[in-house]
C-alpha cells in the first residue's frame, strides 16, 4: 500500500518547470552549423567511402560445402551417387577459391576449403568402406 506524501513546496517552482511554448526558430543555429561545416573543409570529404558496397557469398563455396557434407553423409551407404559428391565439393570448391582469389568483393573461402576437404576426407571413407566390403565378400567365399 502507497501512503501519500504531501508535495514539498520547495521541489515544484519556475526553475524546475520547462515551458511548453514553441521555440521560434532563427537562421543563426543554420548559419553557425554551415560555417562550421565550412571550416571542417576537406576533412567531411577526405572520409573513404566503400565503392562497391558489402561483399557477396560466393555461391560455388556453398555448393562446395552441401556436396562435401552430402558427400560425408552419404559415402557409406549410397554407391556411385556418393562417389560423384565428393568430386564435385572438390571441383566446385577449388573454382569458388580461384573467385574469391580474383575478387576482393566475394566472400566464401572458408566454405570452399571445408568443402575440399570434406571431398578428399569423404574420397578416404568411401575407399575404406569400399575396401571392407570387398574383403568381407571374399572372406564369406572362402568358407
Amino acid at each position: 500500500m502507497s501512503e501519500e506524501r504531501p508535495i514539498e513546496e520547495d521541489a515544484v517552482n519556475e526553475e524546475n518547470v520547462v515551458s511548453a511554448e514553441p521555440v521560434a526558430m532563427t537562421e543563426e543555429p543554420v548559419a553557425a552549423a554551415a560555417e562550421e561545416t565550412a571550416q571542417m573543409g576537406d576533412a567531411v570529404t577526405s572520409v573513404p567511402m566503400p565503392t562497391s558496397g558489402a561483399q557477396k557469398t560466393d555461391v560455388l563455396a556453398i555448393v562446395a560445402l552441401v556436396f562435401g557434407i552430402s558427400s560425408i553423409v552419404f559415402g557409406v551407404c549410397c554407391g556411385l551417387f556418393a562417389a560423384l559428391l565428393p568430386i564435385a565439393a572438390i571441383i566446385c570448391g577449388f573454382i569458388s577459391k580461384g573467385k574469391i582469389a580474383k575478387d576482393p568483393n566475394l566472400k566464401g573461402g572458408g566454405m570452399a576449403l571445408t568443402g575440399i576437404i570434406l571431398g578428399f576426407v569423404s574420397i578416404v571413407v568411401i575407399g575404406l568402406v569400399t575396401m571392407l566390403g570387398v574383403a568381407n565378400a571374399i572372406m564369406n567365399n572362402m568358407k
